[in-house]
């Protein structure tokens, strides 16, 4: 994966947060910003109660984190939304999040079923994670039930978003750019103006010594005729 700028060099988490919790809010879909690796950046909006008990599981939190990689490695390389089960039939999508042609980080969202619980597969995950049959099924139903067609919608709402984030970013980098290309003049300007300082005061006392140890009399008048100084000679 390619080295980058951080996001959260030139957005602050606090605001990435604040995009999430609204976005979770009015779509009742879940949402997380990561990093090229996979590493959380934000808090997790609206999680839910299954998710969490998933992600105790060592052997089934390897499983779903390993598809995520592989989600994020092929949306590297198509630099467009990809959508995908992440665990039974809960779907999740990966948005990149663009600065300056390039991606940096991704909205993740979803966790989403799109019908009802398939009882085979809950009844085998229950006894995998060691929960009760009824507790699991409650905590899957909590999920939020939506359409494919919703889910894609939500998921291109989100990119909007995102490309909006970008942009504000992108100005603030610009303008951060030509704020430290103004202070590096400034540095050069100041660095010559001490060179010169130096020189002149170089000069000045290549000039004193020479008055003062010439063998010839020298004497500064003004325009009236008055001495201002004499060397000792």
């Amino acid at each position: 994966m390619r080295k980058t700028t951080n996001l959260a060099d030139l957005v602050s988490l606090r605001t990435l947060e604040k995009i999430q919790d609204n976005f979770a809010e009015a779509s009742g879909i879940s949402c997380v910003v990561r990093d090229l690796h996979g590493q959380a950046l934000t808090k997790f909006s609206k999680p839910s109660r299954l998710w969490q008990a998933v992600v105790k599981h060592k052997e089934t939190a390897q499983f779903v984190q390993e598809k995520l990689l592989a989600t994020l490695d092929k949306c590297l390389r198509t630099g467009q939304i990809e959508i995908y089960q992440r665990y039974l039939d809960v779907y999740a999508f990966v948005i990149p999040i663009h600065i300056n042609d390039k991606i940096i980080a991704f909205f993740i969202g979803g966790l989403a079923r799109t019908g009802n619980p398939n009882m085979e597969l809950c009844l085998q995950e229950s006894q995998k994670l060691g929960i009760d049959l009824d507790s699991y099924l409650e905590m899957y139903l909590e999920l939020p039930l939506v359409t494919l067609e919703k889910f894609e919608a939500c998921a291109n709402l989100l990119k909007i978003i995102g490309s909006t984030l970008s942009s504000s970013a992108k100005e603030e980098c610009n303008a951060k750019a030509k704020a430290e290309e103004v202070s590096s003049r400034n540095d050069i300007l100041e660095e010559k103006i001490a060179q010169d300082s130096f020189k002149l005061q170089e000069s000045e006392e290549l000039y004193k010594q020479l008055f003062l140890t010439i063998n010839d009399g020298v004497y500064i008048a003004d325009i009236q005729g008055n001495i201002k100084d004499a060397n000792p000679s």
